[in-house]
């Protein structure tokens, strides 16, 4: 009787991860070519978006004389981190939803999975988004004439908390949508609290005590101050922490692949 000839477990293990890490590179660059019109055109609108509300929020604060209720520092870097990181987890979650709803057909083909096109679309809006922000950052210095942040190796922890809490979302959201009609309503509410207790236009530790656990329990509102106490030397964050939000994104991300696989294992049982 023929040996099996003897395979390397950690080889295996090694071609494994990088050949799914070239499916999720595939993917991404088609899902960026093809959302509005090309990379660049998507690169474009993230830009423009982002820039569109920050001046807005930038307007409103001047005209009302509202710049006492943020910090002392660069007026559009506050808005910029709160619009940003705001939207950023918004599309994040959007994309997870989609991909978890309407990426199964796709999915047929037997080295695919829906998770990998949760993947490749949340790291487009990666993409686009941190090119986006990055790139108004350095206009508005430019600009101001100064372009420096406190800690700026604290930025890109905090940012991929953010967008990992967005992805882990929309997969628990995707699921939801998938089987439950309620769940619309649902997302709707859902969206509407996140965007009013996110703390983006807000400068946390103004908030009075009896007001502040309408905010605490949104992990972005927590990000959104951490990464203010990042940029701003005469700024500390005195009611948020980084715990909680990352112990809300791991369970959430726990949470959204234990999902996939319940949805897997059931469509490939209706399937037989």
């Amino acid at each position: 009787m023929a040996q099996r000839p003897y395979q390397n477990p950690q080889a295996t293990l090694f071609n494994g991860l990088l050949n799914y890490g070239f499916l999720i590179w595939a993917l991404t660059v088609r899902g960026l070519r093809e959302a509005a019109g090309g990379a660049a055109m998507g690169f474009l609108k993230g830009v423009l978006m982002a820039l569109a509300f920050c001046l807005i929020f930038y307007f409103v604060v001047t005209f009302f004389g509202l710049g006492r209720l943020t910090v002392r520092g660069d007026l559009m870097v506050f808005i910029l981190i709160g619009a940003g990181f705001f939207f950023a987890m918004k599309f994040t979650m959007a994309a997870a939803m989609q991909a978890m709803r309407s990426s199964w057909k796709m999915a047929a083909h037997p080295h695919l999975s829906p998770v990998l096109f949760v993947y490749a679309d949340c790291l487009g809006v990666l993409y686009n988004w941190t090119l986006a922000i990055v790139l108004i950052f350095i206009g508005n210095g430019l600009v101001t004439g100064e372009m420096a942040l406190e800690k700026p190796l604290m930025f890109f922890p905090i940012w991929i908390i953010t967008w990992l809490t967005g992805m882990g979302l929309g997969m628990v959201l995707g699921f939801l949508l998938t089987y439950f009609s309620w769940a619309i309503l649902f997302k709707r509410i859902l969206f509407k609290l996140m965007f009013f207790t996110s703390g983006k236009f807000t400068n946390a530790n103004l908030i009075p005590g009896e007001m502040l656990p309408i905010f605490l329990w949104n992990p972005l509102f927590h990000l959104i101050d951490q990464m203010r106490d990042a940029a701003f030397i005469n700024y500390t964050a005195q009611k948020t922490n980084m715990v909680y939000p990352t112990i809300f994104c791991i369970v959430l991300l726990l949470a959204g692949h234990m999902l996939h696989d319940y949805m897997l294992r059931r469509r490939n049982v209706m399937s037989d």
